[in-house]
């Protein structure tokens, strides 16, 4: 497919304090064959705040601002990492209920971070694969049939290793696994640094699934988008591009954004990853 590409800026606009990050592209494509889907990838930290200690209080505001973003943002298409089942004495199920129509979580446990897909479609054959390639903390992906305007599309979530090494052998399960369907979305925290095409995580990240003819977020058309902090809440320093949505090429991608008003509105409170969005819909 051509793509009409009109640059509004050379650079993304993302301020911390801005309410979501400037778009790089606007570009116009083809007539869609559905209409725009929304694409949400979303680390939670077992939905509570980095570095604060948990009182009865700081739970109630977590779960407001965790219904907040779910609520506001509408997707259709969730993808959860670092997911668990309860905000102190919030059900997160009943929560998830709110927003979904269909939802295949696995708890965190000892060994293994939680995740989650949801839907707002029916989903079907939702599972647990874990990868070949483990170091340290197992690590898996969630996968599930979604059926969108009579198309089968494959969902997927993602968790992988915290070295360069690990995570990029598990890029390549995921690069062989998405070949063998014809729609596909991948959302995850993928742990590799891809803060421009010069660096390691954009070679073992970004690159391989460009490379064989794939969609991607974050760090292509739209430009690398932060997502993640090392940092407590109220330091905005060291921000990194670590959460991604990909997608088979017969599905487009319109527009990408994260939104740091909403964590920054309760930066006492405020989640280490931010949720990213993405616009997509099916082309041909």
């Amino acid at each position: 497919m051509v793509y009409d590409i009109e640059k509004n800026s050379t650079n993304l606009a993302y301020g911390l304090e801005g309410e979501r990050l400037a778009q790089a592209y606007t570009i116009g494509k083809a007539p869609l064959l559905t209409d725009t889907i929304k694409v949400m990838s979303y680390n939670v930290g077992s939905w509570t705040a980095f570095g604060v200690k948990a009182t009865a209080e700081n739970q109630e505001t977590w779960y407001s601002l965790q219904n907040s973003i779910l609520s506001s943002e509408n997707a259709d298409l969730a993808g959860f990492q670092e997911y668990y089942s309860a905000i102190g004495s919030y059900s997160v199920p009943e929560m998830l209920q709110r927003y979904f129509l269909d939802v295949f979580a696995v708890d965190w446990v000892s060994t293994k971070a939680g995740r989650a897909i949801a839907s707002k479609y029916t989903m079907s054959n939702a599972h647990e694969v874990n990868f070949q390639n483990q170091t340290g903390e197992e690590r898996s992906y969630l996968i599930g049939d979604v059926l969108i305007d009579g198309v089968n599309v494959k969902f997927i979530t993602a968790h992988l290793a915290l070295d360069n090494a690990t995570i990029a052998a598990q890029v390549q399960e995921l690069v062989s696994a998405v070949r063998a369907f014809e729609y596909w979305i991948l959302t995850g925290d993928f742990n590799a640094n891809f803060s421009d095409v010069q660096s390691t995580g954009y070679e073992i990240l970004v690159k391989p699934f460009l490379d064989a003819g794939y969609h991607v977020a974050n760090g292509s058309d739209f430009g690398f988008i932060p997502t993640f902090s090392t940092k407590k809440p109220g330091d905005n320093s060291d921000w990194r591009c670590l959460d991604n949505i990909m997608c088979s090429g017969n599905i487009d991608i319109l527009n990408v954004y994260t939104d740091k008003k909403k964590i920054t509105d309760h930066m006492a409170y405020a989640i280490d990853h931010l949720p990213l969005i993405a616009d997509v819909a099916i082309s041909h």
